[in-house]
């Protein structure tokens, strides 16, 4: 189980006790107590989001997703637009022309896109 913290995947369902059966990407199931699990940002595509300013804490959220890329410093704490989310949560987005996929815990929406790519409704983070 420990393999899975940090890790995006898709909530399931709810068990009869409340629990929360969360299904990742690679098709394995677990259940957790909801105390244990964080509901990710709602994002869509064509959404304006903010990336954090403090570059400590991106670096670290990067971890496992995508990295860190010292050239990404210029985005921090800039507007930009999500162009796509992919298969395990992250979030690419175009700040200033360039592109860099996010932690979604890194973004702040600034404002809802009008793609139907919505994701993350029931989207629970482990």
């Amino acid at each position: 189980m420990e393999k899975f913290i940090g890790k995006v995947g898709r909530m399931a369902s709810l068990t009869g006790n409340g629990d929360v059966r969360i299904k990742y990407p690679d098709g394995k199931t677990l259940i957790f107590n909801p105390v244990a699990v964080t509901k990710l940002p709602s994002f869509n595509t064509g959404a304006r989001v903010r990336v954090m300013s403090d570059q400590a804490v991106v670096k670290e959220l990067q971890k496992g997703h995508g990295g860190w890329n010292s050239k990404m410093s210029k985005a921090l704490g800039e507007e930009g637009r999500v162009l796509n989310i992919d298969a395990d949560g992250d979030v690419k987005v175009n700040v200033g022309g360039a592109f860099w996929t996010f932690n979604p815990e890194a973004l702040s929406l600034v404002e809802q896109g009008t793609g139907s790519e919505g994701i993350f409704e029931q989207d629970i983070r482990k």
